[in-house]
């Protein structure tokens, strides 16, 4: 600090620098900073590789004998053209990111076979109507006395029931029929379902001979009659809760435990030809289905392998599983932005969430909605109070082609399993030797 004497005379005398304002010690130290941030800047424009910095640090530089000012200008709109530029690209890239924040890769090739489920079978009958078990409800009717029918045209009647497997069936008086005879028969209101799982073909009399894991098994300890797209059929590792009970458990599928051939499920089947009453298809055998454990075997919700068995054939399926599976740091993250559910989370009337499953309850909540019922063959769902549907389902054509779009809020599963099927196909010559 300077301080003028009397005498005109100037001399330096020292301050302590406690006695100078804060402000003033803050507007010194920005100061030096802003210096030496210029003093950098200069140096690295002059000495750095990339072209054009050099001419807003360097006087005498021109650009083909422009003058400086222009190349300066120049230089300057060109670095502000592709800053700006890349600016808008991470910002995209960030708006990208935050609204699918997710990727997914291949971890590996080999995955532990004890961690992949089994897949779930079901083996339906092309005939979807037993002969026998269709004669003897109609000699039961008929015993009833409460119609004055003879057995054999009650027996054409029951046959009407084939029709439930197809959506597209023309309404008929017989239809209706058969619906009013059996609420006779029944005293009441009866369980469509029931009646058809009588009708089918058991799995007692089907299956002959089972062997899973290179062991020999009672076919009814590995089989159950359950519910599929197909009516009731006889289904394998189908771990979801029974069709029309409320299950507070999770059925645990069984794993692969060896990858040979003889590691996996074999059967053989009895075809009953002098059954048939009710075929689906022009031919005689069944219809395979293979599918993930946990969902309702449904070809239109997909993930499904069907395959038809002809018999005296060997059909040979040889699996290829994918596994797909998401971690849980990922939960963190709304269902908008993974795209996916974990099974724990929406859980249902089905204990935990399969993408299958919420397509198959939407379909069936649709139906519900424009029609009063649903098929029979539906996994949990209200039971039927009348064999057809409904003659008025429209007020007008405007509703019905309102209706004609399905919208389901599902989301896929964060973990699931992809089978795809080689199949080989050998004729039997002797049946015998495989019993």
């Amino acid at each position: 600090m300077r301080v003028w004497q009397e005498d005109k005379s100037r001399r330096d005398t020292s301050v302590p620098r406690a006695w100078q304002l804060p402000e003033t010690r803050a507007t010194s130290s920005r100061s030096r900073f802003t210096r030496t941030l210029i003093k950098y800047c200069k140096l690295y424009c002059r000495y750095t590789k990339l072209a054009g910095f050099r001419y807003f640090v360097d006087p005498e530089a021109t650009w083909f004998d422009s003058p400086l000012l222009f190349s300066r200008v120049l230089w300057f709109l060109v670095y502000m053209v592709t800053a700006s530029g890349m600016v808008y690209s991470i910002y995209c890239t960030y708006l990208e990111f935050m609204e699918k924040p997710l990727f997914t890769s291949v971890e590996t090739e080999y995955f532990p076979t004890d961690q992949l489920y089994f897949p779930g079978v079901a083996i339906c009958s092309i005939n979807r109507i037993s002969l026998r078990s269709a004669t003897e409800l109609a000699n039961e009717i008929f015993a009833a006395n409460i119609t004055d029918l003879p057995a054999d045209e009650i027996l054409s009647m029951i046959s009407q029931l084939g029709d439930l497997y197809d959506s597209e069936f023309p309404l008929q008086n017989r239809s209706n029929r058969i619906d009013q005879l059996l609420t006779v028969y029944h005293k009441g209101y009866y369980d469509i379902a029931d009646v058809m799982k009588r009708l089918t073909p058991q799995c007692s009399s089907m299956l002959l001979k089972c062997r899973f894991h290179d062991k020999d098994w009672n076919c009814s300890e590995l089989f159950t009659f359950r519910k599929t797209q197909d009516g009731y059929c006889c289904t394998f590792n189908y771990a979801t809760k029974g069709d029309d009970t409320h299950l507070d458990v999770k059925l645990e599928p069984m794993k692969v435990e060896d990858l040979t051939e003889n590691g996996g499920l074999l059967v053989v089947l009895d075809p009953f030809l002098d059954d048939y009453f009710y075929p689906i298809f022009p031919s005689a055998g069944w219809k395979v289905t293979i599918f993930n454990p946990h969902d309702y075997p449904d070809t239109t919700s997909g993930g499904v392998i069907d395959f038809l068995v002809s018999p005296r054939v060997h059909r040979s399926v040889q699996l290829e599983a994918i596994m797909f599976y998401s971690t849980r740091s990922i939960v963190s993250h709304s269902l908008e932005k993974r795209d996916c559910v974990f099974e724990n989370e929406l859980t249902g009337p089905h204990m935990f969430y399969t993408y299958s499953n919420c397509i198959v309850d939407c379909k069936a909540l649709d139906m519900w909605i424009m029609c009063g019922c649903i098929p029979f063959f539906l996994p949990n769902r209200a039971k039927w109070l009348s064999v057809v549907p409904h003659g008025n389902l429209y007020d007008n054509d405007e509703e019905m082609e309102k209706t004609n779009t399905l919208y389901c809020n599902c989301y896929p599963e964060c973990s699931d399993v992809k089978y795809n099927a080689k199949m080989a196909i050998f004729g039997l010559e002797h049946v015998s030797e495989i019993l």
